[in-house]
């Protein structure tokens, strides 16, 4: 790997105005470190990143006065870092890199607060992890020496377990503690909204059962309007919802966050390619995950499906595709269909499906085409004489209408690569069966 990066220059600040002076090939360092975030939601060069001094880079940007928005950017670098349990080790052993994340934490300026907390919640929860594998492992160990454990001594069994964990967990730096700037602070309780007269419900029972059931709506605020209607919904059947928007004055927002998922019986997912590229939203679900909460998974992207650590997590599930208007109250009828068999509830009736519309579709007519009937010919020609086919020898579908038609496109889009090819096939005759070959297949696809 290459040397550790050297320390950075104090930045240059206009007192005009706060104008960021130091910029690289015209780009400022905010804006080269927000490309660094959204470059490390890969895993694969976050861990190249990680490998060439990447932390320390973003440790020695942390330490010097920057402005806010440099700041705020580094440490939204170092959440996305976090994710990584090799990254999360290495921000741990630095001890002044963990001194100004706690110190940051406390900030006056929202986004800075906002990744600080969030880069410390991870490190936490990555400790509890490793201590928790470390149980298990002196578990494993105990169980090999002892062979079996009687039911009675079961409890006694796992604290001795939990004991010698606890010392093999001496050389591993401790956790950040809970709170801002290591102060613990009493966890709130979050916000739930339910109706008081749910039409849904048909007798008080159910609309007891109804209002105990907790549920979380996890979303990024891209999608917030789509995700604030499927919240009305199951609010008028009776559930109670928590939803960030209704909880927005009490406590910081990863408390919040955090709360609510403990509290909450069951988590809807509104996922998205947004809400993956979210750090804060990977957070929220990774944490949901770890406490073993049941996961009811959204599409409100039309089209979407999820991948990277997302489609890790969702795995199999079964999704609730919303994201269209047309399929919006049947997908949601599916939703609140499920939710009612958690707690034994009889399901909704379906939605009516509308009548069947008299009109048959109209297919669009072919679009008319660009190729004339002499321009193919005179082709065939010109291919016969490459080909070294006397004229009228040569069989008459060697190249076809579509094909020509495609190779036409083919010349519109890409005119480099096509000019580039047929300047290979005039050069060597038998690089025209590729270039037709090329031709057909794009006439194919195209059908």
């Amino acid at each position: 790997p290459p040397p550790p990066p050297p320390a950075l220059p104090e930045c240059s600040v206009a007192p005009e105005d706060g104008e960021r002076l130091d910029r690289w090939r015209t780009f400022s360092l905010d804006e080269l470190l927000e490309s660094l975030k959204r470059l490390l939601i890969s895993e694969t060069i976050l861990q190249l990143v990680v490998d060439n001094h990447g932390i320390q880079l973003l440790a020695s940007i942390l330490a010097h006065t920057f402005p806010e928005p440099v700041l705020a950017e580094a440490l939204a670098s170092v959440w996305q870092m976090c994710f990584v349990s090799s990254a999360c080790q290495a921000v741990s052993e630095d001890s002044a890199l963990m001194a100004r994340l706690r110190q940051l934490a406390g900030s006056d300026e929202e986004r800075v607060r906002i990744n600080a907390n969030g880069a410390l919640f991870e490190l936490r929860q990555h400790w509890l992890r490793l201590r928790w594998r470390r149980a298990s492992q002196a578990a494993v160990r105990q169980l090999e020496d002892t062979g079996s454990v009687e039911d009675d001594q079961e409890e006694d069994f796992w604290l001795e377990a939990a004991e010698q964990a606890a010392g093999d967990m001496d050389e591993v730096p401790p956790p950040p503690e809970e709170g801002t700037m290591g102060v613990k602070r009493q966890k709130s309780s979050p916000v739930f909204t339910c109706s008081q007269n749910p039409a849904a419900a048909v007798d008080e029972e159910m609309c007891k059962r109804r209002q105990g059931f907790k549920v979380m709506v996890s979303y990024c605020w891209a999608e917030q309007g789509l995700v604030v209607r499927v919240k009305q919904a199951l609010v008028a059947h009776g559930f109670s919802v928590w939803m960030d928007v209704d909880d927005l004055n009490q406590g910081s927002l990863l408390e919040n966050m955090a709360a609510a998922v403990e509290a909450a019986d069951v988590l809807v997912l509104a996922s998205s390619e947004a809400y993956k590229n979210s750090q804060a939203c990977r957070t929220e679900a990774s944490y949901a995950y770890s406490l073993r909460k049941l996961i009811l998974p959204l599409i409100v992207e039309e089209g979407y499906r999820p991948t990277g650590w997302l489609g890790a997590l969702l795995g199999g599930i079964l999704y609730y595709d919303v994201s269209s208007p047309d399929k919006f109250d049947s997908e949601l009828a599916r939703l609140v269909a499920a939710i009612c068999s958690l707690i034994g509830d009889p399901e909704p009736p379906p939605p009516p499906i509308p009548p069947a519309t008299a009109q048959p579709i109209q297919q669009p007519a072919p679009p008319p085409s660009t190729v004339t009937q002499s321009t193919l010919d005179a082709v065939r020609e010109w291919l016969a004489r490459a080909a070294g086919v006397p004229p009228g020898a040569g069989p008459p579908e060697l190249v076809s209408l579509p094909m020509m038609e495609q190779l036409q496109v083919w010349r519109t889009e890409a005119p480099a690569h096509f000019h580039q090819t047929v300047l290979e096939a005039v050069a060597d005759p038998t690089k025209l069966t590729h270039l037709l070959s090329a031709a057909q297949f794009l006439a194919v696809i195209s059908n």
